[in-house]
C-alpha cells in the first residue's frame, strides 16, 4: 500500500509521524539529496519551519548516534528508523551526516513549504504560458488592494450611470435589509465572497454582459412579483372593506392580530413573507370566527359575513399555493442582481489594478492553476517546475480546498504509477480553514476521490483506491 491516509487525533502525534516518514524517505536512499525529490505540504509558514526544524535537528542527532549505545538504539525515532530502513546503526549515522550536510547546504530546496508556495512557484515557471510578466510581485495584503478597488469604483459614482444606478439600489437593499448604510463599509465586506475561489468562474462569466442586461433581467422578474403582490393587497382590502362596514376589530376576531385579522391584514400590506394562518384556526374553519370578548352586534356582523370572509381566504391560499414559489424566486433573484453587477463592476476594477501594479493575489492561485495546467501532463510540468517530486506529503488535509486537491491529484496520481509512496495527515473535526474552501469531506472520503470531478479518469481512481491504507494515530 503506498498511498498511506492518516486519520489523526488531536496531540495524536501526526506531526511525529509526517517527519518520520519524510525522515525515511531520505535516508532510504544512498543518494543524500533524495529529501530534495519528497515534497511536504502544510498550511501556514510557521508550521512548514517547525517541520524543516525538526527535519534538521532530528538529522543532527542522528549523525552524532553512537552505534555502540544501546540507550540511543532504543530511542524511539531511531530505533523505528533502524527498522523501516532495515540500515545498520552504523550506515544510518553515515548517511544522517551527509543528508544534513546537504540540507543545510541546499536548504531552499528542502521540499518542505505552504501549498501557496508550491502554487507560487508553479505559477512562476507558467508565467510566460499565463501572459503574466516574470516579474510580478505575489499580493499578500488582499485588503488593501480590495479597498483600493472599491475607491476607484466609487469614483465613477455619478460619471457612469451603470455603476451609480446599481450602487444606489444595492445601498437601498441594505438599509431594507437593516444592514449599514455606509457604502464604502458595505462594498468592503464583499471583499471575502469574492476572493472565494468558487466564486470567481461564475463572477468572470458575467464580465461579458452589457450592463442594460441586468435591467432587462429585472424588468422580467418585476411582472411576477407585482401581479403576485397586486392580489395579495386586493384580497387583504376587500376583506378589509367588510371589517369596516361592520366595525369589526382585531379583538372581535379568534386570537385577534394573531389570527384572521392578522392574517389578512398580512395581505392587505403584503412584503414578501409566506402568509399563512394559526394551525389551529384552520382546523375550525367552520366554526365562529369571533371572539369570546366580542359584543353581541360584532358577533352578529362576523358570521353574517363569514361565508365572504371564508371564500376570500380560499381565494388567498390557493393564490399563494400555485404562485408563491414562483414569485419568491422571482423576489429572491431580483434582490441580487444589483448585488451580482456590483460583484462584477468591483471585480474588473479588482482585476485591472492587479494588472496595473504587476500584482497577482494569492486568492487567486488555485484558479489559476486548475485553469491553466489542468491538461498538462505532468512530466511536463515538472519539466517547466525544474524539479520532479517522487513523493507528495500533505499535512492538515481536512484544511484542504476542492480546487487545492484537485490540483494535486495529478502529482500524487503520477507518484503512484511509478510505485512511490504518499501520504497525507488530518483529523476532521480540526477543520479551521473553512472559509478559505477547505473542505473536511475530502478528508472523510479518501481514498475515494471527488465524483462530481470529471477530469480525473478511472484509472486514476482505481489507483487511488487500490494503494489506500488508513492509518488511525490516535482516539479523542
Amino acid at each position: 500500500m503506498r498511498f498511506h491516509i492518516y486519520k489523526s487525533s488531536a496531540g495524536s502525534g501526526k506531526t511525529t509521524a509526517l517527519i518520520g516518514v519524510f525522515l525515511r524517505l531520505s535516508l532510504s536512499s544512498s543518494n543524500p539529496g533524495r529529501f530534495k525529490s519528497i515534497l511536504a505540504i502544510t498550511f501556514t509558514n510557521k508550521a512548514a519551519n517547525e517541520l524543516k526544524e525538526r527535519f534538521i535537528s532530528s538529522l543532527k542527532k542522528l549523525k552524532t548516534l553512537n552505534p555502540e549505545d544501546n540507550a540511543e538504539l532504543e530511542d524511539f525515532e531511531v530505533k523505528q528508523l533502524l527498522t523501516e530502513t532495515k540500515l545498520t546503526p552504523t550506515e544510518l549515522k553515515k548517511r544522517a551526516g551527509k543528508v544534513f550536510e546537504m540540507a543545510l547546504r541546499d536548504y531552499d530546496e528542502i521540499g518542505i513549504g505552504t501549498i501557496d508556495g508550491f502554487n507560487h512557484k508553479l505559477i512562476r515557471s507558467f508565467s510566460r504560458d499565463l501572459r503574466l510578466k516574470s516579474d510580478f510581485e505575489v499580493e499578500l495584503d488582499e485588503a488593501n488592494l480590495f479597498a483600493d478597488a472599491v475607491d476607484l469604483l466609487l469614483e465613477k459614482v455619478g460619471v457612469d450611470n451603470h455603476i451609480t444606478h446599481h450602487l444606489l439600489n444595492y445601498l437601498r437593499q441594505s438599509i431594507d435589509d437593516d444592514k449599514k448604510a455606509n457604502i464604502t463599509t458595505r462594498l468592503n465586506e464583499l471583499r471575502d465572497l469574492l476572493s472565494k475561489e468558487d466564486s470567481e468562474l461564475p463572477v468572470a462569466s458575467l464580465y461579458d454582459l452589457e450592463p442594460a442586461t441586468f435591467e432587462e433581467t429585472k424588468k422580467k422578474l418585476q411582472p411576477t412579483i407585482s401581479s403576485f403582490e397586486s392580489t395579495c393587497h386586493t384580497i387583504g382590502s376587500k376583506v378589509f372593506e367588510i371589517f369596516n362596514e361592520e366595525g369589526i376589530e382585531a379583538d372581535d376576531l379568534s386570537y385577534k392580530k394573531g389570527g384572521y385579522y392578522g392574517y389578512f391584514e398580512n395581505l392587505k400590506d403584503y412584503t414578501g413573507d409566506y402568509a399563512s394562518l394559526h394551525g389551529s384556526l384552520k382546523k375550525r374553519l367552520d366554526k365562529p370566527w369571533h371572539s369570546g370578548s366580542a359584543s353581541a352586534a360584532a358577533k352578529e356582523a362576523i358570521e353574517r359575513r363569514q361565508p365572504e370572509l371564508l371564500e376570500y381566504y380560499y381565494s388567498a391560499t390557493a393564490h399563494f399555493h400555485k404562485n408563491y414559489t414562483d414569485y419568491a424566486i422571482a423576489k429572491a433573484l431580483n434582490a441580487q442582481i444589483d448585488l451580482l453587477a456590483v460583484l462584477v463592476d468591483l471585480s474588473r476594477e479588482l482585476k485591472t489594478l492587479a494588472e496595473e501594479r504587476n500584482v497577482v493575489p494569492i486568492s487567486t492561485f488555485n484558479g489559476i492553476i486548475s485553469k491553466s495546467m489542468r491538461d498538462e501532463p505532468v512530466a511536463f510540468i515538472y519539466e517547466k517546475f525544474g524539479n520532479r517530486y517522487k513523493h507528495v506529503l500533505i499535512d492538515e488535509f481536512q484544511d484542504t480546498s476542492e480546487l487545492q486537491w484537485n490540483n494535486i491529484t495529478p502529482f500524487v496520481a503520477e507518484s503512484l504509477a511509478s510505485g512511490q509512496f504518499n501520504m497525507v495527515v488530518g483529523d476532521a473535526k480540526q477543520s479551521i480553514y473553512r472559509w478559505r474552501g477547505g473542505k473536511a469531506e475530502q478528508l472523510i472520503r479518501l481514498p475515494d476521490l471527488d465524483p462530481q470531478n470529471t477530469s480525473i479518469g478511472a484509472d486514476t481512481r482505481m489507483s487511488f483506491a487500490q494503494n489506500a491504507k488508513i492509518v488511525p494515530l490516535g482516539v479523542n
